[in-house]
């Protein structure tokens, strides 16, 4: 065994602000909101630093609906910090599962003044005013698997899984919505979208493998009313040639 005192390592402008947009360093290149539920106003900050020697004003134009957003300080001056702050209306944005947006900084930096910040949030059903006997009747979602290999395939195939899925639940469950990670993916829902207890359903995946090779794994992100899974991936896998 071996022991001893570690000492934090001192962090570097470029630890804290990895991210560079023109004349910002910023601390990450968008927002990130995780588990945002339906009715929910989701608040966040993202830190901005000026590395220049001038400075930079900040401000916003053409935001969603469902979006506000303000700098503060509006200037940032040469070697200065500051953060934009984020509130976002999921209500208003009426999605579910996970979704993309893209909010335009307006600076008078020299280099793209005009910055696109994204705005990434994976929204679900509030299930936080359930009662015991609501949680134990709410639908259930199950997979005979969530993770299918497709084996070895010709580039250039088209690959197509079918994941089937049954409501063990005694609500209905309802798919809120499924989508593939990349775009070289389609997914189709067969059937309907709210199935009774007991009933079956199918979720099938098509991969265009042109221009891939060797191990390659694509997935779906699937969002429902299930309280104990309401955000599910499912994977497909294999091996192009």
């Amino acid at each position: 065994s071996i022991k001893g005192d570690v000492i934090p390592k001192v962090k570097t402008l470029i630890d804290s602000f990895p991210v560079k947009n023109g004349n910002i360093m910023m601390a990450a290149n968008g927002f990130y909101l995780r588990n945002i539920t339906n009715n929910e106003i989701k608040k966040d900050s993202l830190l901005l630093y000026n590395p220049s020697n001038k400075p930079l004003s900040l401000s916003f134009k053409d935001l969603p609906s469902f979006i506000s957003c303000y700098a503060k300080p509006t200037t940032l001056g040469p070697k200065q910090r500051g953060k934009i702050y984020i509130a976002y209306n999921a209500p208003l944005k009426n999605e579910y599962g996970v979704v993309i947006d893209t909010i335009l900084l307006v600076t008078n930096d020299t280099i793209n003044p005009e910055k696109k910040i994204s705005v990434n949030a994976t929204i679900n059903d509030d299930f936080s005013k359930l009662t015991p006997e609501q949680r134990k009747n709410a639908a259930s979602i199950a997979f005979t698997s969530e993770i299918l290999d497709y084996g070895t395939v010709k580039q250039g195939k088209t690959v197509k899984q079918t994941f089937e899925f049954t409501n063990k639940g005694k609500d209905t469950l309802h798919i809120r919505k499924a989508m593939p990670y990349r775009e070289d993916c389609k997914v189709y829902l067969e059937g309907k979208s709210s199935l009774a207890s007991g009933e079956n359903g199918k979720i099938t995946i098509e991969f265009n493998t042109a221009g891939q090779k060797g191990l390659q794994k694509r997935t779906i992100l699937l969002s429902v009313n299930d309280p104990k899974k309401p955000f599910i991936i499912l994977i497909i896998k294999g091996v192009i040639e």
